[in-house]
């Protein structure tokens, strides 16, 4: 605040015409109220005064020969703040009616009153230019608002991005500039109680367009903690949020048709597996090929049976692939102990099965038939999908002991269906 000199303290409690103005002021008297329409102008001659807003106080008038009241009296507006007696004070009253009268009586005095009021707008249009030039070159979007949430700045890239004239944002409720205010004060709120918040999405609409914002809300207080200013940076997230929507569109057209096809999928893998699990073609139909397999049977389980005991690997090898590439009727020849591992695999092609350890099919039974029929599923190693093949188990005895099993796996063989087993 201004101050007069010493020496014009000295000539206002010199001159009787100022004498009837002059009061005492009791501690914690109050001089004015906030939002009041006196228009009443104050020095201070003596003791401390407190100055509240919102019931804070927000500053001190302690020197003698400050002046206050001044902007009220000469912009003809109400009260900004509370003035209240900190401690038992002495001040000059001049009534606003007295104010133009003292203009000829005491020149002296009203030019310093009007040179106060001149210095106060002077550090205002100074501080609003240094705030105008700090938002021009800050790249984001900046509106600047006080605490009652009018727009009190803004920098060049904001009027662009909300098409606004500086002139009518000026003073404009800061909430009003977006097309759901109830939204901005929410996050105002928050903002009040953190501090900042970040990247909320705010919409402006002009001629018939809406423009998505990225907004961030700080909130700044004096050190009572009375709000005092806050700051939007805005950010134009337009495309960004119209191709999230365009994806979000195509992913629910995209579930959708997957659910319409669903059924019509399904139908068409259990179709699929169906024919993957369809027997072999029965092509061969003569008993000469059963005949042919007991006495491939018989003859290699009289030639292994001591291999098996003993494992030897090197006799299973040679009985088998004779027997193997003489027949040309089998696919694969497979050799297992009485404990289902498997001694000897043979087929005839070695990169187009993986080779067992133990044979995969449940118990085989020792008493019945000697012969099992057994169709069981097969996995070629670059083929995952499963397919029946037919296996026949022959049982190889040792003084009628089972001792291991011969599984051949023949081209094709026209096999009854439920036929598991025969002699």
């Amino acid at each position: 605040m201004s101050a007069l000199s010493e020496i014009e303290l000295q000539r206002i409690l010199a001159d009787p015409s100022l004498a009837p103005f002059i009061q005492e002021v009791q501690e914690g008297k109050v001089i004015f109220y906030e939002g009041d329409e006196s228009q009443d102008i104050y020095i201070l001659l003596e003791g401390s005064l407190e100055v509240k807003k919102s019931g804070k106080i927000i500053s001190m008038i302690t020197k003698p020969g400050e002046i206050f009241g001044e902007m009220a009296s000469l912009l003809d507006k109400k009260r900004s703040a509370t003035i209240k007696a900190h401690t038992h004070s002495k001040i000059l009253k001049i009534p606003h009616e007295e104010f133009q009268v003292m203009s000829q009586n005491l020149p002296w005095l009203h030019q310093s009153i009007c040179q106060s009021l001149a210095h106060k707008m002077k550090r205002t249009t100074e501080l609003n230019l240094s705030l105008s030039e700090l938002c021009n070159l800050i790249p984001d979007s900046v509106i600047v608002a006080n605490f009652e949430k009018k727009i009190i700045q803004t920098n060049q890239s904001a009027l662009e991005l909300v098409e606004g004239i500086y002139e009518q944002l000026m003073g404009t409720e800061v909430q009003d500039i977006f097309e759901d205010p109830s939204k901005c004060l929410q996050y105002m709120h928050m903002a009040e109680h953190e501090g900042t918040v970040r990247d909320q999405l705010l919409t402006i609409t002009k001629n018939n367009i809406t423009k998505y914002l990225s907004t961030t809300i700080t909130c700044l207080k004096d050190p009572t903690g009375k709000i005092s200013t806050y700051i939007f940076f805005l950010k134009d997230v337009t495309k960004h949020v119209r191709l999230e929507k365009r994806l979000k569109t195509i992913s629910r057209l995209v579930f959708i048709l997957i659910l319409v096809c669903l059924p019509f999928i399904t139908y068409t893998l259990y179709k699929q597996k169906e024919l993957n699990l369809k027997p072999p073609d029965k092509i061969l139909n003569s008993s000469n090929v059963i005949e042919k397999l007991k006495h491939d049977s018989k003859s290699l389980s009289g030639a292994i049976s001591s291999a098996i005991i003993g494992n030897d690997i090197k006799i299973l090898q040679k009985q088998v692939t004779d027997t193997f590439s003489q027949s040309g009727i089998y696919n694969r020849i497979i050799v297992i102990d009485k404990n289902k591992n498997v001694l000897f695999d043979y087929y005839k092609d070695q990169l187009s099965k993986k080779k067992i350890q133990k044979y995969p099919i449940g118990q085989l039974s020792e008493a019945g038939a000697s012969f099992k029929v057994l169709r069981v599923y097969e996995s070629d190693k670059d083929n995952s999908t499963n397919r029946i093949v037919l296996h026949i188990a022959y049982r190889i005895e040792k003084d009628k002991n089972v001792i291991g099993w011969i599984i051949f796996e023949p081209k094709e063989l026209d096999i009854a269906d439920g036929i598991s087993e025969f002699n």
